[in-house]
Order: structure tokens, then sequence, then C-alpha cells
């Protein structure tokens, strides 16, 4: 075959080929950014008329939607009429576009290609309108300003009081509290369960009838449905000095990147990046604004500062006391109380010992001592009170997994702590968390249970069910020094409780907390 014969057929090839590499490009884009109408994909427009639709798609623009909005037949073609929208997508702006094209099977005169592109028009108040509509879904106003508090500091005894402040501090600056996912004994983002998996989130909104609540799942979907991606903002409360001063952190150096994998914010659709603001803000030592003159300053300063116009504030703190008036803390949620209340009635008969050993923190070479100790008080106790039940709580793992202890503070389980659990266990008949099998409802949900186990593994939803049981007990009973950790803030919280049990009356409570030395309680 001669040369000049080749050409039209390399000709033919070539037009094939590129044909071909449009379709694909086209297939590529609609599915990689899940177009929800198929009409387009099913429909017979992908010939020479693929070059309308790259004609409106540019470096930074994609086709999120296309709808067909007419379809006519005629005696030589189908015409559709679609509505294609773009979305303009940078750093520092959000744009989104909509045209209405006209495709059909025949091929399309160059003029109407320029026609049609003319007509590709920004269309903000559209999008706004829509997005009003979906504040109104979830927020009851068309505006919708949340605050986040994605990770509150501590385990759950103390996190319970940090989340509190966030409560109030969203009060004060008139914001929508996310309710934040738990599990494994913190408040977290990253976490699986639900915040009513931990609390009562019905008395919560009757503790603060003002506020409005959303739980994280329904943050995440109001992310997801907005049409302008909301704009995230960071703020971290800190108590240093100097007091109420206000510094501006910079994204870059790895802060961005830590908190988006540490949080899992890639998770939620809201535009968090080197161009959103950090702020570090400075209240002072508790010391300073403890004070109440001074804390009203902290107050209005906070007010002030925090008067922002992004819709998404991230939270946090560092700080270890409550930021404002102090409050008890959360109720726990019903199923739990439900659940622990059938323990104290039908397994420890409403009448039993409480004892709350926490091992960590504890001299190791004591710790078969304290054992025998506790052994012997507890059995002096039951002869003389009649008593014959006791329920234990523990950070020792007592759920089978001898290596991993029920708190994520308590690192290394030693021998010696084994040797002194065996010896609690066959000293005195104690009831535990496992044996009562107080949690082995949670099973019953199939769509929680794979994570139910990993949260039984450690020192979470247990620790809540411990605290519940204990708080209603005769007669409590916790560790001495070198025992223990002495000043647990666990043990601390159940005495405080039992104190307002006893303020409201309740006769079943005979002690707030005693040592098995006999020794002091501490600072209760």
């Amino acid at each position: 075959m001669a040369t000049s014969d080749k050409i039209p057929v390399l000709q033919g090839i070539t037009k094939k080929i590129t044909i071909t590499l449009f379709i694909f490009f086209i297939f590529w884009n609609l599915i990689t950014y899940q177009i929800y109408d198929s009409e387009i994909i099913n429909s017979p427009i992908f010939d020479d008329n693929v070059k309308i639709v790259t004609s409106i798609i540019t470096s930074t623009n994609v086709i999120t939607s296309t709808q067909v909005i007419k379809q006519e037949e005629s005696p030589s073609s189908t015409i559709f009429k679609v509505a294609v929208v773009t979305e303009t997508k940078t750093k520092t702006k959000f744009a989104t576009k909509t045209s209405e094209i006209l495709i059909s099977s025949t091929k399309v005169d160059p003029q109407e290609i320029e026609k049609m592109q003319e007509t590709l028009i920004d269309d903000p108040d559209h999008y706004e309108k829509q997005d009003e509509l979906i504040n109104q879904k979830y927020c009851g106003s068309t505006e919708c300003k949340f605050i986040f508090p994605f990770h509150p500091p501590e385990q759950e005894t103390q996190c319970n009081k940090h989340f509190l402040s966030f409560v109030q501090l969203a009060e004060k600056i008139n914001r929508t509290v996310v309710l934040t996912n738990v599990g494994d004994s913190r408040i977290w983002s990253v976490r699986l369960f639900p915040f009513n998996f931990y609390y009562d989130v019905d008395e919560l909104r009757d503790r603060f009838p003002k506020l409005k609540f959303i739980t994280q799942e329904d943050f995440q979907d109001w992310c997801r449905e907005r049409y302008i991606k909301p704009q995230a903002y960071f703020g971290k409360l800190l108590n240093i000095e100097p007091k109420f001063t206000v510094r501006n952190l910079s994204p870059f150096g790895g802060l961005l990147t830590k908190l988006e994998r540490e949080n899992k914010f890639y998770e939620f659709d809201f535009i968090f990046n080197n161009n959103s603001l950090f702020r570090q803000f400075n209240i002072g030592t508790r010391r300073v604004w403890g004070k109440t003159r001074e804390k009203d300053t902290m107050i209005k300063f906070l007010q002030r500062e925090l008067n922002v116009k992004e819709e998404v504030m991230l939270i946090t703190h560092n700080i270890r006391s409550p930021l404002f008036e102090k409050l008890i803390p959360i109720s726990y949620a019903k199923h739990l109380v439900n659940s622990a209340n059938r323990v104290i009635k039908n397994q420890l008969n409403n009448r039993y010992i409480g004892i709350h050993w926490r091992m960590e923190k504890g001299e190791i070479e004591l710790m078969s001592d304290c054992a025998y100790r506790l052994v012997n008080y507890i059995k002096n106790l039951t002869e003389s009170t009649g008593i014959s039940k006791i329920y234990f709580a523990t950070d020792y793992p007592i759920s089978g997994n001898s290596s991993q202890a029920q708190s994520d503070t308590f690192h290394k389980i030693f021998p010696e702590h084994r040797e002194a659990f065996e010896i609690v266990k066959e000293g005195i008949d104690v009831e535990t968390w496992v044996s009562t099998s107080a949690l082995e409802y949670l099973h019953k949900y199939p769509e929680l249970s794979f994570a139910v186990e990993d949260e039984l593994r450690k020192g979470g939803v247990q620790g809540i069910m411990d605290k519940l049981i204990l708080v209603q007990s005769n007669f409590f009973i916790s560790g001495p020094i070198g025992c223990c950790r002495y000043s647990s803030t666990f043990t601390q919280k159940i005495a405080e409780s039992r104190r307002r049990l006893i303020n409201e009356g309740d006769k079943r409570i005979e002690n707030l907390v005693d040592r098995w030395d006999g020794s002091k309680p501490y600072h209760i």
C-alpha cells in the first residue's frame, strides 16, 4: 500500500482513538464525582458531541450533577435538554454554575457550542437558598453555627466535666453543640458510638433548654448536604499568661495535618485548610480566672473573640478545671442506668458493699499485702453489718484479657497485679460487671456488635456501669496510700454522688468512702 493510501487510514484510526479517549475522560469524571442522575449516562449522546460536555470542563471545574429536563423526538434525532452543574473549587473560593445544554444524536454546529457556553452563568442565589433550606432542616433556622468539642481531654469521668464546660461556652456564644461520639472512655470524634451510648441526651436538653444540640452523625450529614461547604475555624483555650490575649497559630509545621489525622476531620465535608483561622486563647491561670470578677472578664473576652463568621467552630482546651460554674456531671444513658438497677435488685439484693481498687500507681511490691489487707477488712465488715453481697470494680483486666487494663493510663500489668487479684477472688466472694452480665444486653444490637467487643476489652462503658453500681452501695471502700492511685478522680466522683444522695434523704448510703486500712479518706 502506498504512503498516500495509508494516510486516510491513519487519520481514521487517530480520530477513533481521540473519540475513545474523550469518552473515557467523560466517564471517568462522571464516575469519580458521583453523578446521581443516570439519564445522561444511559443516553445515546457519546458520539461527536462529546466536545459539548468537555467544552465546559476546565482544570478546576467538574460535573457534579446532571438532570435531563426535556426529551424530544424528531424524525432525524433524539434531543436531550440537560442541566449540567459544575463546581469550581480552589483554596480561596467556591462557585457553582448551572447550564442547560442540548445534546442530540446528530452533529451539533460549532456556533451552538459557543452559544451554550455563553449561557453558563453564575447562580449563587439558587444555592444559597438551597443551603438555607438545609440549615432549616438541621438547625430550625436559615443559619447554622456549630461548636464542635471534638476531643475534650482526659478519660470519661473528667471528660464529662470538660464537655459540660463547652456546653456552657456554647450557651454564652449562641452556638449549637455537636454531641461528639464516644467510646473507650473518651468523648472524641474518632470514636464509633453516638453520644447517647454513654449519656442521657434528653436530660442534657432539659438542663439547657435554650441550647440546641445535634448528633455528630447529623452534623456530618449537614456538612455533606450543603452546596456551599461550611468554613471551619480552630480555637484552643489555654490557662497560661498573659491573660485574655489571642495568638494566631500557623497551620504549617504540621498543626493542620496533625489535627486532620488524629481527629479524622477528612471525614467531615467542611472546608478546613491552610487558609482557615487557627487561634489560641490565653485565659490566664485558674488562680486568676477562678475569681468572680476575673471570671466575668474572661466570659466577655471569650464572647468577643469567639464571635466569628465561620459556621463550624472546632474547639478544644487542655485545662483540668471547670471553666465556668461547677455543675453536676452529665447523667448517664437510661439503658445503662436501667441495667445497673437490675443488677442491684436481682443480683445484689439491694444491699451490698462496693469496692474500688485502682491498681494503677500502686507500689508493685505491696500488691499482695494490699490484697490480704482488703480481704481481712471486708470479712470484718460483712460480719459486723450482716451484708454478704460484694461488688468489686477495678482497672485490672477482669474480662479475660490479662494483658490490657481497663484504663488507657494503666500501661503494664505485672505478675504482682495478677497475684493480688487472685488473692481477692479466693478470699472473698465478689461480683463484677462480668459475673453479673451487666452489659451482655449490648450484644443484642447487631449494628454495634463489631464495636462492642472492642469497647468491653478496654475501659469505657464498663467503667460507667461500675460507677452506677458503686454509687448506690451501702458501704463504699477504696484503697489506701501505696495500694492504688490514691487521689483517683473516679473514687472522688463516686463519693460526691453519694453525698448528693445523702442530702436527698437516701437512707441506703451509710458512708461516703472508707479506706481499707482505716485511714482518713482523701479530700472528700
